[in-house]
């Protein structure tokens, strides 16, 4: 199976600029500011025109509710939980918990080729651990955040990128960088 990590991230590598680990549930994280409104149009157009492209996306429950939850029509989202059971079921949307390796399997079980990772940081990092990741696309918005959460954390980890392409998406300095995985 071919896994694509696409993740947009501010310029000093950060994914949100609020810090959401200490967040107890549903009502803490709707008080907090835990938005996508600081990506750009074109980075939101390219997110749901790739990701319905490969049809699978991937993500952490956190990622998931942080979205919306009914953001991604039109694919298949599997969401990843320690608890699958507690979250009510959605159209398209299958809760799973597992390493990464046997959610993998199981995807491949379904006749599954390809999926998106989309985050978050717990997410990339297991994924990236575990030497599932084959491309990493990466949106760079033009924005310094100082702290938050950042694109891959607490895990002691080499890899190594090969550049494919580089595209910028809008005036304003927004990049597009599409990395292959070396392995």
């Amino acid at each position: 199976m071919k896994i694509y990590l696409l993740m947009a991230i501010t310029a000093d590598g950060l994914i949100t600029a609020a810090d959401n680990s200490d967040l107890k549930n549903e009502r803490d994280m709707d008080a907090k500011e835990h938005s996508f409104n600081w990506l750009s149009t074109e980075d939101k157009k390219y997110f749901s025109t790739f990701t319905k492209e490969i049809g699978t996306m991937i993500m952490g429950s956190t990622t998931f509710k942080n979205a919306g939850r009914t953001f991604f029509k039109e694919r298949l989202t599997v969401i990843l939980s320690r608890n699958p059971d507690q979250f009510a079921s959605h159209q398209g949307v299958v809760y799973k918990s597992g390493n990464p390796k046997e959610i993998v399997q199981e995807l491949e079980s379904m006749g599954i080729n390809q999926a998106v990772l989309a985050g978050g940081t717990k997410t990339n990092s297991e994924f990236l651990e575990a030497g599932l990741v084959d491309y990493i696309y990466l949106t760079i918005e033009p924005k310094i955040f100082g702290k938050g959460l950042r694109f891959v954390d607490g895990i002691d980890l080499k890899v190594d990128l090969k550049l494919e392409s580089c595209e910028k998406l809008n005036e304003t300095g927004t990049l597009l960088l599409k990395y292959r995985v070396e392995k």
